[in-house]
């Protein structure tokens, strides 16, 4: 069985795959961002585990904010 990652590794974990989800949606995530959806995914989704659930926030977060900029006039 392998073993949930710490927030510090998640953390690790999101900093090297957030590139490609910036590409993906054509956005720029903070550093910030990784760091919340890590510490946030970890305190209040107590139904799946890291990183798989950070990962989702972030997705979700960066969908968002590009149908918002789409809606843009």
């Amino acid at each position: 069985m392998v073993d949930e990652p710490s927030v510090e590794d998640s953390i690790s974990i999101l900093r090297g795959i957030k590139d490609k989800y910036e590409l993906h949606h054509g956005v720029r995530i903070k550093d910030d961002a990784v760091i919340a959806a890590v510490e946030l995914s970890s305190r209040y989704i107590s139904d799946r585990f890291l990183p798989d659930k950070a990962i989702d926030l972030m997705d979700e977060a960066a969908s968002k904010l590009r149908l918002e900029m789409d809606s843009l006039p």
